[in-house]
């Protein structure tokens, strides 16, 4: 199963309703709780998450995650994971 398939996958709904017991379901970078979106750290654990490697992102902190210099960032390969969690860090210490 592919990052696609797996985010529209009953386990992926199982593990977001987990995860929202463990954690205030609100943005990891302003706290916001609308419109809230779990956001993998790193895409190394897919299907296999712990909840270490998440996190809740409103849908504007999400969009600037995934966004690089005006591209769009996509789980595809190694250097583009690093910058999104890089991407979080920043946008974490910065707001």
């Amino acid at each position: 199963m592919n990052y696609r398939q797996y985010i529209k996958s009953k386990e992926w709904l199982e593990t977001k309703k987990y995860f929202s017991f463990i954690k205030e379901k609100k943005c990891f970078i302003c706290n916001n709780k609308k419109h809230i979106d779990l956001q993998h750290l790193h895409y190394k654990t897919v299907g296999y998450e712990d909840g270490s490697e998440l996190e809740w992102l409103c849908r504007k902190h999400h969009k600037d995650v995934h966004t690089h210099n005006g591209v769009k960032i996509t789980p595809d390969s190694e250097e583009n994971i690093k910058i999104c969690g890089h991407k979080m860090r920043l946008l974490r210490f910065n707001t």
